[in-house]
């Protein structure tokens, strides 16, 4: 299948008009009904727009690393077997249409504004928040574009995400470690048990996961839903040309096939791999970009994340340009990424919830706190070429989101999925 042509986007769909700078301000406006776990005023929504979930046939992952990548895989992998396949991603690094994929394209501006005009009375009246208005907004558009099957990616945790509201014919869990501690637990085990609270009654759950409680836990899980657990022999891995970076993506792949496998009710061959992932775009995976210096950049976030990037980074030796929310464990990610990297630069974001560089210098003296992303931007770059190495950018989706920006305007980077360009906002929660 030619991906980037499968479902063209039309340029005379994008608007020169305010009408979506206004829709995306009026969805910015749900961000301050916060982060709310749980199903009930999704599905309160869902009920609202005629329930067009009901018409959608999904794959849902969750995890706290590798489910992005899986669900990119799938959706790649049920695209080559020639279905209408939509995309549901979360959060966003520069245009929140990246969110709402079919195919290797975006939802257009257009029907974007649509579905905004459509959803945001009835997400107003509920209370629902951004998450939550996203998901609505996605369940109805996938609906409208006929999708043959939706990968949903979980945002937060499993049990009451907003995406389990969603049908799923099949369920899988990636990796799990802690992040989101304060609203999922404190341990792994507390976190892997509202992961694996997406598993549907009846249906297939898959992971890729080996230690003993952990399985323990879901085998009676699925048990309580008459679902059948799927353990996946983690050794059984594909090492396929176009694989992303990461010795973690080897499982990512694996569990991707397994799963559509599983949707499809057939093997997949080889080839159809192959095919899947030659000219596969998944940005900010450990993303080399040539030039001087050259960038990499990487969204990982959380410790077992910075943990599988440092492995990749250390021979390089790079210079970080990092910047991280507060509400995130940043002291073990840097934990990780200091010692293998030459100099460590931080930026301050424009969100309330970010760090500040100040804080984040009294924990590694050794990092230089800049005031402006574009002075550390400056001085980081400066960094790199001096030194010779690449310059890695790291600690949020918006620190790579506002260097995707820069280097998109010096025509060094180009955007995924096809469609889309910055948005005036910067990137919302959820």
């Amino acid at each position: 299948m030619d991906f980037q042509h499968a479902f063209p986007f039309d340029g005379s769909r994008r608007l020169s008009s305010t009408l979506y700078p206004k829709a995306l301000e009026r969805l910015m406006g749900r961000i301050g009904a916060g982060i709310r776990p749980g199903l009930d005023i999704t599905r309160e929504l869902l009920e609202r727009l005629g329930n067009p979930e009901r018409d959608l046939k999904c794959i849902q992952v969750a995890g706290t690393n590798g489910k992005g990548s899986t669900c990119r895989y799938a959706h790649r992998l049920l695209s080559q077997a020639g279905l209408r396949t939509g995309l549901f991603t979360s959060p966003h690094m520069v245009c929140v249409r990246e969110r709402l994929v079919l195919g290797e394209e975006a939802i257009p501006e257009t029907e974007f504004v649509e579905m905004v005009e459509l959803v945001l009375p009835h997400a107003e009246a509920v209370g629902a928040t951004y998450f939550e208005t996203l998901t609505g907004i996605g369940a109805l558009w996938f609906q409208r574009c006929k999708a043959d099957a939706v990968v949903l990616e979980t945002g937060l945790g499993g049990r009451l995400d907003s995406t389990t509201a969603m049908p799923a014919e099949v369920c899988a869990v990636a990796q799990v470690g802690l992040d989101h501690e304060l609203i999922l637990g404190d341990t792994v085990e507390k976190i892997w048990r509202e992961k694996i609270s997406i598993a549907r009654p009846g249906k297939p759950i898959l992971t890729c996961e080996t230690r003993p409680e952990l399985l323990g836990q879901l085998r009676d899980h699925a048990q309580l839903q008459d679902s059948e657990v799927l353990a996946i022999d983690p050794g059984d891995k594909f090492r396929l040309k176009g694989l992303l970076a990461g010795a973690i993506q080897e499982a990512n792949l694996l569990l991707a096939v397994r799963s559509v496998e599983v949707f499809l009710r057939r093997a997949l061959t080889i080839s159809e791999m192959e095919q899947a992932l030659d000219g596969m775009r998944w940005p900010a995976r450990f993303e080399r970009l040539s030039g001087l210096p050259e960038i990499i950049l990487d969204v990982g976030h959380n410790p077992d994340a910075a943990k599988e990037l440092a492995v990749l980074a250390q021979p390089l030796r790079p210079v970080l340009l990092f910047g991280a929310m507060s509400d995130k464990n940043w002291r073990d990610v840097l934990r990780h990424l200091n010692p293998c990297c030459s100099a460590v630069h931080l930026a301050p974001l424009d969100l309330s919830r970010a760090e500040l560089p100040a804080t984040i210098a009294r924990a590694v003296p050794e990092a230089i706190a800049h005031d402006s992303y574009d002075a550390a931007w400056e001085e980081a770059s400066r960094d790199a070429v001096g030194r010779g190495v690449p310059l890695l950018v790291a600690g949020s989706f918006h620190t790579v989101g506002q260097a995707a920006r820069r280097l998109w305007a010096q025509h060094r980077y180009s955007f995924w999925p096809h469609g889309i360009l910055p948005d005036p906002q910067l990137p919302g929660m959820g």
